[in-house]
């Protein structure tokens, strides 16, 4: 007998949530957060980070499925719920106040909209 796998309600939620925030930052307001990294929006007391997707720019995380994202060697569940908190965080930024210098994280650069 073949068993199916089903999703829980939590990776349903990250699934929804990383659909949502991908049609919003895909978005034209955002077009200058998609070429800076996700490192860009990670602060010091941030956890379990997605290590493997902290280089990669935001445009290129957003151009893959969620199921191939999470499928990444090294990344679980836990890792996929900071990666659509760190994307919550690129949303809640205000397009307008993004700093020129990408030196300048989102602690000391852009204000929260």
């Amino acid at each position: 007998m073949k068993t199916i796998k089903t999703a829980s309600v939590e990776q349903l939620q990250l699934i929804g949530g990383f659909e949502t925030f991908r049609r919003t930052l895909l978005g034209g307001p955002y077009a200058r957060h998609l070429e800076r990294p996700l490192a860009y929006w990670a602060l010091p007391s941030d956890r379990r980070l997605p290590l493997a997707f902290l280089g990669r720019t935001l445009r290129d995380l957003l151009e893959v499925p969620y199921a191939e994202l999470a499928a990444t060697p090294g990344i679980g569940q836990k890792k996929m719920r900071s990666f659509v908190k760190l994307l919550a965080r690129v949303a809640s930024t205000d397009p307008t106040a993004l700093p020129d210098d990408p030196a300048l994280g989102p602690e000391n650069g852009p204000t929260r909209v």
